[in-house]
C-alpha cells in the first residue's frame, strides 16, 4: 500500500530536478571565475570522502531507529576567489527498527538521501592545519517501510558545518567536522529531519 500517488512522486522528481538546476546555476559563476584567474600553484578543487554520524532531531524517529546513525558521504568543491569556495555533497543513511503496536513488534525500515551545497570559507591555523566554515541548503529524500506500507517525501532544509583539516602534503589531507542540518518531512505526521552531525574523512586537493 502506498500513501503517495504517481502524481505525488512526479512532483517530487520535478522538485529534485529544480534543485539540481539551481545547484548548476550557482556553480557556473564560480567555475568561470576559477578558469578566468589561472594559477598553477593554486589547487582550486577538492574531493573528500568519509564517515559521518547523525544524532537525529526527531524523538519518535530516535525511539524507533535509535541514534546516532553512521552513514557514508562525499564532498567536492572549488575555490573561486581566494579562500572562498562553493561545495556540494551527498550522503546515504539507512536504519532498521521496530514499532510497538499494542505489544506486537513490527519491523520498520528507513532510507534517507541527503544532497547539500553552498558557500564556504577556509583559513589557515598553522602550516598544516586549516579550518573551514560552511553554510548551505539540503535536499532530503525520506523513505520508510512499516506495517506493510511504503511512504516517502521530499524536503528542503539548511545546514551549517565547521571542520579542521590536516595536510599531509600539498595534495592529501584528513579532516574532522561537526555541524547541524534541519528539515521537515510531511507524512502522516511531521518528521524532523537532520540533527547534529560529526564526521571524519580523507580528501585530495588538485
Amino acid at each position: 500500500m502506498r500513501l503517495f500517488s504517481r502524481n505525488d512522486n512526479l512532483r517530487m522528481e520535478i522538485n529534485m530536478k529544480k534543485f539540481l538546476i539551481v545547484l548548476i546555476i550557482l556553480l557556473l559563476p564560480g567555475v568561470s571565475l576559477s578558469f578566468a584567474q589561472p594559477n598553477r600553484d593554486t589547487k582550486r578543487f577538492f574531493f573528500a570522502a568519509g564517515i559521518n554520524t547523525l544524532a537525529t532531531a526527531d524523538s519518535n524517529f530516535k525511539d524507533i531507529y535509535g541514534s546516532p546513525h553512521a552513514y557514508p558521504g562525499i564532498r567536492a568543491g572549488f575555490f573561486f576567489y581566494k579562500n572562498f569556495y562553493i561545495w556540494g555533497g551527498c550522503g546515504f543513511l539507512s536504519g532498521h527498527g521496530e514499532i510497538d503496536i499494542y505489544g506486537t513488534k513490527v519491523e520498520a525500515k528507513t532510507n534517507q538521501r541527503l544532497i547539500s551545497f553552498g558557500p564556504g570559507y577556509s583559513g589557515s591555523l598553522t602550516g598544516k592545519l586549516n579550518y573551514r566554515i560552511e553554510t548551505g541548503g539540503v535536499y532530503f529524500r525520506y523513505e520508510e517501510e512499516a506495517m506493510a506500507e511504503d511512504v516517502s517525501a521530499s524536503s528542503y532544509g539548511f545546514t551549517v558545518n565547521f571542520g579542521i583539516s590536516y595536510m599531509f602534503n600539498k595534495l592529501f589531507y584528513t579532516e574532522i567536522s561537526a555541524g547541524y542540518m534541519t528539515g521537515v518531512a510531511e507524512l502522516a505526521r511531521k518528521i524532523k529531519l537532520g540533527g547534529v552531525t560529526a564526521g571524519i574523512g580523507f580528501g585530495i586537493r588538485f
